[in-house]
């Protein structure tokens, strides 16, 4: 009778023990959030827009010339390239960031023009295209908007910077709304991106310049692209 009483009192007793000790052991730290990871690459469309045209006077006080030059901006299609990166803030935001290689196709057509009283000529045209190359950094916030096992729509805006790796060419910032989609490894996406400034163009300048003359025309244009983009996670 007394040793089960005993064993009884050792038994509370372990138990009061077992049951503190669980009460004080800390948590384990929450996981860090992961960032997921998609390589994904689209075509892209390029539409250039003259919002500027002008002269600038060379020499002060020159007579202004007769003579100018005419440049026509076609747009284009090319192709991009990146990894694109989601880090949840929350049940509900993203925070993103992307890198890659994105490519511009220029394609313009100049001539010059002559006018005077009465008359009037052109000539001289010259069509050229190159590809221009630059690198992409983008980053940005999405909402996550979850359909079940259907997958994850994650609409959002980011900034961007283009910067030039190109002879002649140019860097530009940029506001870029999208859409993607996210299911299982693949990731799909739409996106536009506009240019909120207006920006020259090295070529064109350059062009209007090499006449030597007491006048050149400016050109300033705005860029707006629109992104087709299909990715896989990695």
């Amino acid at each position: 009778m007394l040793f089960a009483k005993f064993l009884l009192a050792l038994t509370s007793c372990a138990v009061a023990i077992t049951t503190a000790g669980a009460q004080t052991l800390p948590e384990p730290p929450a996981a860090a959030p992961k960032w997921q990871l998609y390589f994904e690459a689209g075509p892209k469309g390029s539409q250039f827009r003259n919002v500027y045209q002008g002269t600038t006077t060379l020499v002060p006080g020159g007579p202004d010339s007769g003579t100018y030059r005419v440049f026509r901006v076609d747009n284009t299609v090319s192709a991009f390239a990146s990894v694109k990166a989601f880090c949840p803030l929350s049940r509900h935001l993203l925070v993103s960031a992307a890198t890659g290689l994105d490519m511009q196709q220029l394609d313009f057509v100049t001539s010059w023009r002559a006018s005077r009283p009465g008359s009037f000529a052109g000539g001289g045209e010259e069509h050229v295209v190159r590809l221009l190359s630059r690198v992409r950094l983008e980053a940005g916030l999405h909402a996550a908007m979850g359909l079940g096992t259907a997958g994850e729509l994650r609409p959002g805006v980011s900034l961007g910077q283009m910067l030039n790796v190109s002879n002649n060419g140019f860097s530009y910032s940029y506001v870029q709304p999208e859409l993607c989609y996210a299911a299982g490894r693949l990731l799909l996406s739409a996106r536009a991106s506009f240019m909120p400034y207006n920006t020259t163009i090295p070529d064109i300048d350059a062009i209007a310049r090499r006449d030597d003359r007491a006048v050149v025309e400016r050109q300033e244009f705005r860029i707006t692209e629109f992104q087709l983009g299909l990715g896989v996670k990695l």
